[in-house]
């Protein structure tokens, strides 16, 4: 995402003056990982000199980063009539696709590859958002408070409702066990095996994938209710992280917390047979997205993270993770709230995990 800039300040003491050094409070509060303060900063800002466009880009900025999609879009768009700065339609496209309008993400990813061309991230979002409207053209909803599940035709009406069941279930759950519910709707489209290959492009061995949606391909799991449930669960909570932090929390954490509410079990020792062989991955090497690793990989990727999440919740800071959430919602950095909630940052509980499994390790 694109970083705050300085406005040009005139006379020390005056309005604009003013603005600069609440923007340079602000860019400082966003490093320091504390987005809703950054969000204070940028709007007394936006009040003292109304009139200064780059300012109210800062300000939909760290509304965006703070997770206040709506406040992001509203300040953006009045920033992006100005035609100046190409990442800003970047991120309006991903602010509407997280808003379920895909149409306007479209026309703002279009815009920004108008400007840059070789942009090959947003011509993919640009091909995926449209083989999902032409896929989902005809599918029908099942509704309730919190979610909208769509689904094609009559057969798969049954299996609709009982996600939607499913998941209202797990917003129950996982609320209190974490201590956070959702902040807006949530979408979960239904397809067949073979649709949601063409529309996520997604490898072989995933089984379901959130990417501003939860996509499901419901084919050999409609009469499977156990294992749909672990998988129902499984998605919601990266929905819930990702509404309580935005997209600031690792890959690993998100996936070990995911399964460890989904019940999911670690096979300890293929753990410990992986450290004895040195090819357990540094954690900060697990902060990308899974989807690029092979299967093997993956599967390595996920049992230890897993792993290291059970750790942090029963061992090193036991009960941790709603006080932990607590404070990655109002914008601290993963990294601080753990510092401060269970005595460690990343890299330490990384080394406590692996010496728990014993031997050499590489």
């Amino acid at each position: 995402m694109p970083a705050p800039r300085l406005p040009e300040a005139q006379t020390a003491g005056d309005a604009r003056g003013r603005a600069v050094e609440l923007t340079r409070e602000g860019i400082e509060l966003l490093r320091k990982g504390q987005g809703r303060e950054a969000v204070t900063r940028f709007a007394e800002a936006v009040s003292l000199v109304p009139d200064e466009p780059i300012l109210r880009r800062n300000l939909g900025l760290a509304y965006a980063r703070a997770g206040e999609d709506a406040d992001a879009i509203r300040e953006l768009e009045r920033y992006s009539g100005q035609g100046q700065e190409p990442e800003v339609f970047r991120v309006l496209g991903e602010l509407y696709e997280r808003q379920q309008n895909p149409r306007a993400a479209l026309g703002h990813y279009r815009t920004y590859l108008q400007r840059v061309p070789d942009a090959q991230g947003v011509r993919a979002r640009v091909a995926r958002l449209e083989r999902e409207q032409q896929t989902e053209a005809e599918f029908q909803r099942a509704t309730s408070r919190l979610f909208r599940v769509k689904y094609e035709g009559a057969a798969n009406e049954r299996a609709a409702y009982v996600v939607l069941s499913l998941l209202e279930e797990a917003a129950s759950r996982v609320g209190l066990r974490l201590g956070q519910h959702p902040r807006r709707e949530i979408e979960v489209v239904l397809y067949s095996n073979q649709q949601f290959r063409d529309v996520t492009r997604a490898p072989a061995w995933m089984r379901a994938i959130y990417d501003g949606k939860v996509r499901l391909p419901i084919q050999g799991l409609a009469g499977q209710e156990g294992l749909l449930r672990r998988v129902v669960t499984h998605e919601y909570v990266h929905v819930l992280l990702v509404q309580v932090a935005g997209l600031r929390l690792p890959t690993w954490f998100h996936e070990g917390v995911a399964q460890l509410e989904e019940g999911a079990q670690e096979d300890q020792g293929a753990l410990v047979a992986a450290h004895r062989g040195g090819t357990l991955a540094p954690l900060r090497q697990l902060e990308g997205p899974f989807a690029e690793l092979d299967a093997r990989a993956a599967e390595l990727a996920y049992q230890q993270s897993l792993a290291v999440v059970r750790f942090l919740v029963t061992r090193q800071a036991p009960g941790v993770l709603p006080d932990l959430l607590a404070e990655v919602a109002r914008g601290a950095a993963l990294d601080d709230a753990l510092q401060r909630r269970a005595g460690v940052g990343t890299a330490e509980l990384d080394a406590r995990w692996r010496a728990s499994l014993g031997g050499s390790g590489g």
